[in-house]
């Protein structure tokens, strides 16, 4: 069961971007599937813990998902608001924040989502330090109690136990 999931999961991915699905895209589908997990599974024995698809943690991830949609779209009227006004109220700025999260793979799930919500842009990550590129400070100051973060600390909590 443990090597079922991925292997569907990636399979589904696969069959959700081939334009047609046929016996050839699911064999083709089927190999590739595969071949990444042979290739990750070095980096996966190193987090043996609760792997990130468990089921445990979809309610979790459901909820990440809404509130990164909600994040994004309330994002997105303050930047058109910006773009729209007569004077654009920016100051471009790198910022350097440090997250509380340890496990890597979150810590690239926080920075994508930073880079997804419009007005802000992971530059550069190093372990626990993210550069964010920010239209203004109260884009970069929004981060500090930044309800993803929140919910990935969580996870992250039962991740290891």
């Amino acid at each position: 069961m443990k090597k079922i999931m991925p292997l569907t999961g990636l399979m589904l991915f696969f069959l959700m971007l081939a334009e047609r699905i046929t016996i050839e895209a699911v064999i083709i589908g089927l190999g590739l599937s595969w071949l990444v997990l042979k290739l990750i599974r070095v980096k996966v024995a190193e987090n043996a813990g609760l792997p990130l698809y468990a089921p445990s943690l979809w309610l979790s991830w459901l909820y990440l998902i809404a509130v990164l949609i909600k994040e994004i779209i309330a994002a997105n009227f303050q930047v058109a608001k910006i773009v729209l006004s007569k004077t654009m109220q920016i100051e471009p700025k790198i910022y350097h924040y440090t997250t509380s999260l340890k496990d890597e793979r979150l810590i690239v799930l926080l920075s994508n989502a930073i880079t997804l919500t419009p007005g802000t842009m992971t530059v550069e990550l190093e372990q626990n330090q993210l550069t964010i590129h920010a239209l203004n400070q109260d884009y970069f100051k929004a981060l500090t109690g930044n309800p993803i973060e929140e919910i990935l600390l969580r996870v992250e909590a039962r991740l290891n136990g």
